[in-house]
């Protein structure tokens, strides 16, 4: 298994943030990488569909959500025919106050590299994910 992480300051207030991420179904934040995405079924359990631009479907399930404590986490369920290079894919992502202005955000991804590609591509891809879903955090609070 091979593990990412992301740990990034944000400078807005907690609740800002997480009202950009906090709704499983919308991640219209990550901007062109996706091309829809929707949801089947509610709260725990429920699974984004997510079309992605360059072709391929990616489904992730809602594993857990703490609305209060701003955490939740989700794993991808369709190794069979995702489009991407790793599977067994889980993930965890949180948010922590650093004062009334700022945010600490944590993303982090254990996964398993798929077919051919190599543990360095599988995390190459899932850097690049997490990247751009930061940017399109901070984009999105006009930062």
């Amino acid at each position: 298994m091979a593990d990412y992480k992301v740990v990034e300051r944000i400078e807005a207030p907690i609740s800002k943030v997480w009202s950009i991420v906090s709704e499983f179904g919308n991640i219209a934040y990550v901007g062109d990488a996706v091309k829809s995405c929707s949801l089947t079924g509610e709260g725990l359990g429920s699974v984004r569909i997510i079309e992605m631009a360059g072709g391929g479907i990616v489904e992730e399930r809602l594993d857990a959500y703490n609305g209060e404590g701003c955490r939740f986490a989700y794993s991808i369920v369709n190794d069979d025919v995702c489009p991407l290079p790793f599977e067994e894919y889980s993930a965890r992502f949180s948010l922590r106050p650093l004062g009334p202005g700022a945010t600490e955000l944590e993303w982090q991804g254990s996964f398993r590299p798929k077919g051919d590609a190599s543990e360095k591509d599988a995390v190459a891809v899932v850097s690049a994910i997490y990247a751009g879903g930061v940017s399109g955090i901070k984009s999105a609070l006009g930062l």
